[in-house]
């Protein structure tokens, strides 16, 4: 779905390995990775949201007074 937020997912390292630098840039990676998934998972849900025809639309404050009736506007 988005080929270019793709991070390439490594296995897991065992933890003495991180303080190597390779280490270091798995541990970067994994964390993009879920970073990443977490990201698309929100713009999906944000997708859904803003674009679903159920979705009530924002009123006008203008009409919002004008249903409230004429005693609001001062």
């Amino acid at each position: 779905m988005f080929p270019h937020t793709k991070v390439k997912y490594l296995p897991k390292s065992p933890a003495h390995c991180r303080n190597t630098p390779e280490g270091f840039s798995h541990e970067l990676r994994k964390r993009l990775h879920e970073l990443d998934t977490r990201m698309i998972s929100l713009r999906k849900a944000y997708r859904k949201v803003t674009f679903s025809p159920h979705t009530p639309k924002p009123m006008d404050p203008d009409d919002y007074l004008e249903k409230r009736g004429p005693g609001l506007r001062q």
